[in-house]
């Protein structure tokens, strides 16, 4: 029996670290200066980080050519994925001697959850390792056999769901005018259903057939040859277990959580062997002339079917950049010997390389110009990669350009995100996002710049993102995905009178069961606790409070500065309260901290006439690199920030113009989330009523 309560206690508390943390930034300074703030409140969450570089620096090196399934170049060296929510849609003809013959099609069955919303590793390093399980061949054959009519425009019987598409369906922007000819839903068919057998109804498809369908094989197929004979449906939330006969995306988020763990250890524990390690893995994953990985990702989460081709939902996979880059930062702090000027020179050469097919590719651009996750996370590996490769500006560029553009539209007033919220797991991508959001914020505070109190056109900011997250109920998702978010805020902004963080963070995230529990969740023993500190973080409104001058000192200043200024003048509170919660941790740094406050291209937010905050608009953006000696592209930044997409984007006929939409809906009545996932504008339009009332998506409540 001890042994049953010991295995339950180790599952429960200390298994789920072993999957690795999400995506983060760690400040290299606080981490330098451990010894100087080491105390028992994070030294417990200090061993985990060790213990885990220990367990996983035995668990590597890892690399993209481990498998026998090469990307359709042929190249090993070049990183493969397939895309988690697609599904082959044989559409075969029911035969009762074919071996394929399909059978119902139960839409409902979940096989597996998203692991590509998580940064960290799963149970083993590949579950089917290079077996292709018998029984999966039938399960696949299963699911290609649609009950949905062929049409288009997905099924509008779908409410709860983010809605899929066939994966060769027409661009948003052509969607328009097909949305025009068929008949939405009327205000009173879009109530949620009231009872079980009601929201059943809904979740399942039209129980209408196929008009046609394709001849069964007389024999039986490898289950290979559905790669590439038949189409690949997008079904938003179900997981297609094969992906996991491919090795790289789990030796990827391997690599990344083992080389993150082993710079920290080296100074965390003094051990001169893990950074050896953590160098190691770089030079066999990125370096190494046989197993390094190519500078792209032209077959990340490769779409199959007839005519494979490499998505830009790929560059998602690489969000774990962060963290190596990260790990890079801690040794070049620690002036690691092991980190050579050979291998830096080498790493860096790798990045820049990257860099340009990010920001110049087809692929690599494309997700900045998502209204969701995937922009969040563009601009965070962007910006990290900049750090690396000494373009302290060009970083600073990227965040500015995502809290100028993408940001302002992912947060409405109640703190709800609307491009979130209509997935099958909203409340896993509402914080799935939220870590994308910090970790930018994070980079920016890295940086010198403060983009915590940044706000989006609602007038919320990161911090209401995460008091809506963890009020929301999160019906059957788990919510230990808000654990590390939560921490962060409590550091970031600190706690109200009510103790709001602490007491979520001590409940584990139940903070909603009837039943108060007797013992508190151990979040202290978690290896993120580590990094979620206030020491952790510089330019925060917690960390301006503490150095926050006299009012009469800083309006004396501001008057004296800004000399016969109206804009400034007319606007002094607004400006005094900018200079204490965004400038004045720079005071020490220049001889004119205000300079700061007042230069258009600084975190403060514009002062208008109808009171709206912004961060520095897109005219003050560069998105291109400027290593490369020519002007600003500010096109990126003002088409997000216009609701105009770039103009290659464009089809041929100017789409109609809806300027009181938000700005990824002005031109379209379609939002792509991922491959073949849309949202449609009269899905969300309720989150955006002016009310303070918390609102959640009625496509995301069952």
């Amino acid at each position: 029996m001890f042994h049953l309560v010991f295995a339950f206690i180790f599952l429960v508390h200390f298994l789920p670290q072993a999957f690795g943390d999400g995506v983060d930034w760690i400040d290299p300074a606080y981490v330098k200066s451990y010894s100087s703030h080491h105390n028992s409140d994070t030294a417990n969450a200090a061993r985990g980080i060790i213990g885990r570089a220990h367990s996983l620096a035995k668990k590597g090196p890892f690399t993209v050519t481990k498998g026998n399934i090469k990307a359709p170049s042929g190249n090993e060296r070049d990183y493969l994925s397939w895309a988690p929510y697609h599904w082959p849609d044989c559409n075969w003809c029911r035969s009762r001697g074919s071996p394929n013959g399909p059978k119902q099609n139960d839409y409902d069955r979940d096989n597996g959850n998203n692991d590509t919303a998580s940064a960290g590793l799963g149970a083993s390093d590949d579950p089917l390792d290079d077996a292709f399980l018998p029984d999966l061949t039938q399960q696949l054959l299963e699911y290609s056999i649609e009950t949905i009519a062929p049409t288009e425009i997905p099924h509008l019987a779908l409410r709860d769901e983010a809605l899929s598409i066939p994966a060769r369906s027409p661009s948003p922007m052509s969607i328009t005018s097909s949305i025009e000819h068929m008949s939405l839903p009327s205000s009173d068919e879009l109530q949620i259903a009231t009872t079980d057998e009601a929201m059943e109804a809904d979740r399942r498809p039209s129980p209408t057939t196929r008009s046609t369908c394709t001849t069964s094989p007389t024999s039986s197929m490898a289950p290979s040859s559905t790669w590439t004979k038949c189409p690949y449906t997008a079904k938003d939330g179900k997981v297609n277990p094969d992906r996991n006969q491919l090795h790289a995306l789990s030796q990827l988020n391997g690599f990344a959580q083992a080389t993150i763990d082993n710079a920290l250890a080296s100074i965390l524990d003094n051990d001169p062997d893990a950074a050896a390690t953590a160098a190691k893995f770089i030079d066999i994953f990125f370096l190494n002339s046989q197993t390094g990985m190519l500078p792209s990702i032209q077959w990340g989460q490769t779409l199959r079917g007839p005519s494979q081709r490499g998505s830009y939902m790929g560059v998602l996979d690489f969000r774990v950049l962060v963290k190596v880059v990260n790990a890079i930062q801690v040794l070049r702090a620690a002036n690691s010997p092991v980190w050579t000027n050979d291998r830096d020179s080498k790493m860096v050469k790798w990045a820049k390389s990257y860099i340009t097919w990010l920001e110049t590719s087809e692929l690599g651009a494309r997700p900045k110009r998502s209204a969701n996750n995937h922009s969040s996370f563009y601009y965070a590996q962007l910006a990290a990669l900049k750090i690396l490769v000494g373009d302290e500006r060009g970083a600073i560029n990227a965040v500015q350009a995502y809290f100028s553009g993408p940001f302002r539209e992912q947060i409405v007033s109640s703190g709800e995100q609307p491009f979130e919220s209509t997935r099958t797991k909203p409340f896993h991508y509402r914080a799935f996002n939220l870590q994308a959001m910090m970790t930018v914020a994070k980079l920016a505070d890295y940086l010198g710049v403060n983009m915590w109190t940044a706000q989006t056109k609602y007038r919320s900011t990161i911090k209401t993102a995460v008091d809506y997250l963890i009020k929301v109920d999160p019906e059957q998702e788990s919510q230990s995905d808000a654990l590390p978010l939560v921490a962060a805020a409590l550091a970031v902004y600190g706690d109200d009178s009510k103790a709001t963080y602490r007491h979520f963070l001590e409940s584990g995230g139940n903070v909603q069961q009837k039943k108060k529990s007797t013992s508190s969740y151990p979040y202290k023993t978690k290896t993120w606790w580590f990094y979620q500190q206030p020491e952790a973080f510089k330019h925060t409104p917690v960390a301006s409070h503490r150095r926050s001058l006299p009012r009469d000192v800083v309006e004396d200043e501001l008057y004296n500065y800004a000399g016969t200024n109206q804009e400034v003048l007319g606007n002094m509170p607004l400006m005094v309260s900018a200079f204490n919660t965004v400038a004045v941790a720079e005071a020490s740094k220049t001889s004119s901290p205000l300079a700061m406050v007042l230069e258009p291209s600084s975190t403060l937010p514009n002062a208008t006439q109808t009171g709206a905050s912004d961060v520095a608009g897109p005219s003050d953006v560069c998105t291109t690199n400027t290593d490369q000696g020519g002007e600003c592209d500010r096109t990126a930044g003002q088409a997000m920030s216009d609701g105009v997409q770039p103009e290659a984007d464009m089809p041929g006929d100017m789409p109609i113009l809806h300027p009181e939409r938000p700005a990824p809906f002005a031109y379209t009545d379609a939002v792509e989330l991922d491959e073949g996932i849309y949202v449609y504008w009269w899905q969300i339009r309720h989150l955006y009523e002016q009310s303070s009332e918390m609102k959640r998506s009625a496509w995301a409540r069952w």
